[in-house]
């Protein structure tokens, strides 16, 4: 039973067996997963659907409901609603083959990026005046990597840092920097990437720095959400001092994978440092603020005010007025990060200042009167519309996996990353809404 549900999932869904996306979709499941594909810009950069988080993806995107129509099995629709065992071995299939088309679609989005975009990617494109955001957030992980670093370098110890999601050396290259470099003989790094030119640039600028030992410096091309299934990674398993990733992580639509692998890499007592984007603005593609003083389901199925109870309709999520959960000091509300995620990508997508201020004013006017929020939608209103002066349209895609840092801490203790009631420093270390670090100790 397990394995032709497992084989009827992966085929509706596009996915063949060994989770190689198929060239062309079925109709209807394409509509449902890229439903802007085939419009004009920039509704055509939502990218596939897929790659919003799995927690949210499941239900508030319809993904379950929609697949169990797609199966096109009355009979399997009956067993899966009728045996509980049936109906988890559907659900398994179903995330895994989210994942596995997440995979394909990101891949197919780098693949397709131009020599400048990936220049861009890796470091080398021309610096701007003033420091961008990621880079203030690369430069305080780095020197809370290299203060553990220095800790046992110290005492004359070696110590190992894996690097997930190299890219072109953005988060590594600041922590190097901060160690002394009579101290960097005795430091190994793993880079994992899926770019190979982004490792071997890095791996220059390594060399570069002084690790030019042997085997000091070693490259793995894999994706995030293949960590355990990567037999060179599984060399490393148990020795890793510091695991490391800058926005990163969000490129895997279901993070605990990931998340299993860095408990496995890491030693005891090993420090688990990164940070990434989070927000709300991707937990259905329809979104609604709820009124103040309403307390928000974490995924945003339902809110709480007083004795009432209101449930979200289907492919519509509630956004809460209230603050970021998890964090230690100051947070953002949820509000604020869904409008300044919306208001960014106006800009990423090449469009001037003023068409990101008409957007902030249909949004807050949406948000006042407890309106459903489309961004999608809203989109097609910047159809034909002319881009920032000098400016080429946008190659990168929006439906991205960030989460809240609460969904991070939730994901970590089911794999035993922290314990059940642990939770791991968590920060906005920049004036951003949208960023935040956190620090683990694998116990």
């Amino acid at each position: 039973m397990a394995k032709s549900i497992r084989k009827k999932v992966f085929k509706a869904m596009g996915v063949e067996g060994h989770g190689k996306l198929a060239g062309q979709s079925r109709r209807d499941v394409q509509r449902h997963f890229g439903p802007y594909e085939g419009r004009k810009y920039p509704s055509r950069m939502s990218s596939d659907a897929s790659r919003v988080p799995i927690e949210f993806g499941a239900r508030q995107w319809g993904h379950i409901d929609f697949m169990r129509k797609a199966l096109k099995s009355p009979a399997l629709a009956r067993e899966i609603a009728r045996d509980p065992l049936a109906r988890i071995e559907f659900e398994r299939a179903l995330f895994d083959a989210l994942q596995e088309r997440a995979l394909k679609a990101y891949a197919g989005e780098w693949n397709s990026l131009s020599p400048k975009a990936i220049s861009t990617l890796i470091g080398r494109a021309k610096k701007s005046a003033s420091k961008p955001t990621p880079q203030i957030a690369n430069e305080h992980n780095g020197a809370m990597i290299a203060r553990e670093a220095m800790a046992k370098l110290r005492k004359g110890k070696s110590v190992t840092i894996v690097d997930l999601g190299t890219g072109g050396g953005g988060t590594i290259m600041p922590a190097i920097n901060s160690i002394p470099t009579e101290f960097r003989k005795n430091v190994r790094v793993v880079l994992v990437d899926v770019m190979s030119k982004g490792l071997k640039s890095t791996k220059q600028k390594l060399r570069r720095k002084g690790l030019n030992g042997k085997d000091q410096v070693i490259t793995i091309r894999e994706n995030l959400a293949r960590l355990m299934q990567n037999d060179k990674i599984a060399q490393l398993f148990g020795t890793a001092d510091i695991v490391t990733g800058g926005a990163s992580l969000h490129h895997v639509a279901a993070i605990e994978p990931t998340f299993k692998g860095v408990k496995r890499l890491l030693k005891k007592g090993g420090s688990f440092i990164f940070w990434d984007w989070g927000h709300a603005a991707w937990r259905a593609p329809r979104l609604v603020i709820a009124p103040e003083g309403a307390k928000v389901d974490r995924f945003g199925r339902f809110y709480e005010r007083g004795a009432r109870t209101r449930h979200a309709e289907k492919r519509t999520a509630f956004v809460s007025r209230g603050r970021i959960a998890g964090v230690q000091g100051k947070s953002p509300t949820e509000l604020k990060t869904v409008r300044d995620m919306f208001s960014t990508w106006i800009s990423l997508l090449h469009f001037p200042k003023q068409r990101q201020a008409e957007f902030l004013k249909w949004f807050d006017r949406k948000a006042a009167r407890g309106e459903p929020i489309e961004f999608g939608e809203y989109l097609k209103k910047l159809e034909g519309k002319r881009l920032e002066q000098g400016m080429p349209q946008a190659e990168i895609q929006y439906w991205e996996g960030h989460r809240p840092p609460q969904l991070y801490h939730e994901a970590m203790a089911r794999v035993g990353l922290i314990g059940g009631k642990e939770r791991p420093f968590t920060i906005y270390p920049t004036a951003n809404s949208l960023l935040y670090q956190m620090k683990v100790t694998k116990s």
